[in-house]
């Protein structure tokens, strides 16, 4: 997500930490977390079309978010 980002871009981010979480939480439990927090986020926090682009039931979704939201303590919309 942040990848593209110059390092001193990156590490100045207050998102950094958390998405460097769920890469890492990803990494060790293969869940796709970053994928759904950016389509999340890619559709305007809309729950039910990033349900539909990511192919989920809404609560599925909403159990996603659930999850990232304990891992990176972020309170997302």
């Amino acid at each position: 997500m942040l990848r593209h980002l110059p390092a001193e871009v990156r590490t100045g981010n207050p998102f950094h930490k958390a998405i460097q979480l769920l890469a890492e939480h990803d990494t060790h439990h293969s869940t796709g977390l970053i994928g759904t927090l950016e389509t999340y986020l890619d559709t305007g926090c809309n729950a039910q079309q990033a349900a539909e682009r990511l192919y989920l039931h809404r609560n599925t979704l909403a159990q996603r978010l659930a999850k990232i939201e304990s891992l990176t303590l972020l309170d997302l919309p």
